[in-house]
C-alpha cells in the first residue's frame, strides 16, 4: 500500500483525492506533519500499519512539535479505536512552546509502541526523550511517569538527538551530537538509564561528527552513520 500525505493550501492541510482502484490510500491528518515528514513505519502482525513523525496540533497557536503516532487499518484508513480516531499526538509537559522530535518507533510485545527522539526542557535545554502507548494509543503508565521518560545530558553543550536503533533484549539507543561529536545514550527496556553504556551512560565519539542514522548488529555492536562528511563509526554494545 502506497499512502499520500498531506498537501497545503495557506495554512490547511488537505488530503490528496486519489482513486481507490489506485492502491492507493488518502487522508487528512489531524495533526500537520512538519516539513522533516514521516520518520518510520511498521507493521503490525493484523496488517495495520503505524506511522511516526514529528508534527503539529493544528489548533496550536504557537507551532510547537510534538510526536505524532497515525495508525492506519490494512485497507488504508484511519484505524478508529487507535487515538483520536487513528492519530496520537505527544508532548512531555515542558510548556506550550518545547518542541518534541520523533525519531524512531519501534512495536513491542503485546501491540506496545515505543518512540523516541528529543524534547526541550522547561528550561530550553534539548533532552532524550521515549514515551511507550498501550494498543489504543493511550500512554503506558507503567512505563516512566505516566508513559514518558526525559534524560538530560551532563554537559550544557549544544545537543541534539537525531537517531534511534534498538539492541537485543530491547534496549533502545537515541543518538545525535553534542558540541561536534557523536553522542549515543542507552535505555533499558523499562525505561531507565542504562548507567553500564558507555562511560556512566553516555558514549561520545569525534571519529564522526554526529550520529544521523543508527542500526544496532547483530552482535550487539551499534553501526552509526553521519552526513557531516559522510562519515561510518562503529560502537560496542
Amino acid at each position: 500500500m502506497e499512502a499520500t500525505g498531506p498537501s497545503w493550501f495557506g495554512s490547511t492541510p488537505t488530503a490528496v483525492p486519489t482513486p481507490p482502484s489506485a492502491g492507493r490510500a488518502s487522508w487528512a491528518w489531524v495533526a500537520i506533519l512538519l516539513p522533516e515528514g514521516l520518520r518510520t513505519s511498521w507493521v503490525q502482525p493484523d496488517g495495520k500499519l503505524v506511522v511516526g513523525a514529528s508534527g503539529v496540533r493544528p489548533n496550536d497557536p504557537v507551532g510547537t512539535a510534538v510526536f505524532e503516532l497515525v495508525r492506519l487499518t490494512p485497507t488504508g484508513i484511519r484505524d478508529a479505536s487507535f487515538g483520536d480516531n487513528g492519530v496520537v499526538t505527544t508532548d512531555f509537559g515542558f510548556g506550550i512552546d518545547r518542541e518534541s522530535f520523533l525519531r524512531g518507533l519501534v512495536l513491542r510485545a503485546g501491540g506496545k509502541l515505543l518512540a523516541g527522539g528529543s524534547t526541550q526542557g522547561a528550561d530550553g535545554r534539548v533532552l532524550f526523550a521515549l514515551a511507550r502507548y498501550n494498543p489504543d494509543g493511550t500512554l503506558d503508565s507503567t512505563f516512566g511517569a505516566g508513559g514518558r521518560v526525559t534524560h538530560a545530558m551532563p554537559s550544557t553543550n549544544p545537543f541534539n538527538v537525531f537517531a534511534f536503533a534498538t539492541q537485543r533484549y530491547g534496549a533502545v539507543v537515541l543518538a545525535g551530537i553534542d558540541c561536534q561529536r557523536a553522542v549515543l545514550a542507552r535505555f533499558d527496556p523499562a525505561g531507565d538509564f542504562d548507567t553500564s553504556f558507555g562511560s556512566g551512560g553516555i558514549a561520545t565519539s569525534t571519529a564522526i561528527q554526529s550520529v544521523d542514522v543508527l542500526t544496532s548488529q547483530p552482535n550487539g555492536a551499534l553501526l552509526a552513520g553521519s552526513r557531516r562528511g559522510d562519515q561510518l563509526a562503529r560502537f560496542a554494545g
